[in-house]
């Protein structure tokens, strides 16, 4: 089962920070139900065909070189997060101090949030699955890149095209060094989860999430995997 010749496509979006201007804002276009499309037009070009070849492995790990400001940050944020343990120390249980997602809250209440402009970029009509397919994506943003004048462009992917996207950057690091390729959030979680159930299941994790009755006996090897309800689940008990 390929995925050839189905509805398989692949969506993205790009998110910038919106800039200053000073044309003033226009309004939304009305948009009448006889104007609303029902159909999208199927596309007849052909990806062009990867050949995986070998496999590369990942590039050597070099240290980060953290410039002045990012330093300074960097302290902050440690000085920041030791006064909030201190201060959470002092009265274990008549706690008044948030937590550390509130504590950071109050603490960055002056901060300016700045709006990001969403745009949706082009469907890729091909089955995600297919290596051809991910490196369409990789060259998409090569081109924004390039049409934006950009040194470097973050591409967030989730974990299956995630690995397919790395396996072809470092076979070409010439071409696709440029792109850094992160993880969506939700599956950096649930590999950070899997990591504790796997360090720590044999240590007693697993015998104090099934006695407790937070996860069944038969779910506890999900809880710490993929399964997000599961998941979500052990974390909001712990």
């Amino acid at each position: 089962m390929s995925g050839g010749g189905t509805s398989h496509r692949v969506n993205g979006i790009i998110v910038q920070p919106k800039s200053q201007s000073c044309l003033p804002p226009q309004p939304p276009s009305a948009v009448s139900k006889a104007d609303k499309k029902r159909s999208i037009p199927s596309s007849s070009d052909l990806l062009p065909i990867y050949s995986v070849g070998k496999r590369e492995g990942p590039p050597a790990i070099k240290p980060a070189d953290l410039s002045d400001t990012l330093a300074g940050a960097n302290i902050l944020v440690q000085r920041r997060n030791h006064v909030w343990i201190m201060t959470r120390m002092l009265e274990p249980c008549d706690q008044t101090i948030s937590s550390w997602t509130g504590f950071n809250i109050m603490t960055r209440d002056r901060v300016q949030v700045t709006e990001d402009v969403v745009g949706y970029c082009a469907t890729i009509n091909a089955p995600a699955t297919d290596m051809a397919t991910v490196q369409k994506i990789l060259r998409e943003a090569l081109n924004i890149m390039s049409s934006l004048q950009l040194e470097r462009i973050p591409v967030v992917l989730d974990q299956a095209l995630f690995a397919k996207a790395t396996e072809i950057a470092w076979k070409d690091v010439d071409r696709y060094g440029r792109i850094v390729l992160m993880m969506g959030n939700f599956h950096t979680i649930c590999n950070f989860m899997s990591s504790i159930g796997k360090m720590f299941g044999d240590a007693g994790l697993r015998d104090v999430a099934v006695e407790s009755g937070v996860i069944a006996e038969g779910s506890i090897n999900k809880g710490s995997a993929k399964a997000s309800n599961t998941t979500v689940l052990c974390d909001s008990t712990s």
